[in-house]
């Protein structure tokens, strides 16, 4: 990771490009998503959508491009994932059907790096690919899945707490 220094509007216009990004993903795949509204899932307070984007430019998943940000291969990656993530659980976790995409911001909110544990972007997309094969394997059992399905988007993950220890936990109620 670098860590790089954002100016107040450079993160408005990374936070921008990267809820863009989800709600776009989001809505080729034939669901309701706006930008607003993926940034309204991201976090219980106003900093946690920017601290995600600033996050995702640290670990080259959303660059520099001219005057903006564009995402980068992983990236793309990142995002293709939150998307499947957010498929998966969105039917059981009694979010509002007219959300405007906000379970695709809770989700990137919640498979975020808040440790800062991955050291690459390529160990971070793997994280996150973990994340999604725990939520496929407890699919199977319909009680628990329902019960990761509608904790996942709403859980603070900022003070340790990752959603993988969630999932492992519901898996071994």
């Amino acid at each position: 990771m670098t860590e790089e220094y954002l100016n107040a509007q450079e993160q408005v216009l990374a936070l921008r490009k990267l809820a863009e990004e989800v709600a776009a993903a989001a809505r080729s795949r034939g669901h309701r998503a706006t930008p607003e509204g993926v940034i309204s899932g991201i976090g219980f307070d106003y900093l946690a959508p920017y601290l995600v984007a600033r996050g995702l430019v640290a670990r080259g998943m959303l660059a520099r491009r001219g005057d903006g940000f564009a995402l980068t291969e992983n990236g793309e990656e990142l995002v293709r994932l939150v998307v499947e993530i957010a498929e998966l659980v969105k039917r059981d976790s009694e979010l509002p059907e007219l959300d405007g995409g906000r379970i695709f911001g809770s989700v990137l909110y919640a498979v975020y790096d808040w440790g800062g544990v991955a050291k690459s972007a390529e160990a971070y997309i793997e994280y996150v690919r973990r994340v999604r094969a725990k939520l496929v394997e407890l699919s199977r059992d319909p009680r628990r899945f329902k019960l990761a399905a509608m904790l996942l988007p709403r859980m603070y993950y900022e003070e340790g707490y990752t959603p993988l220890r969630l999932l492992e936990a519901v898996s071994r109620l």
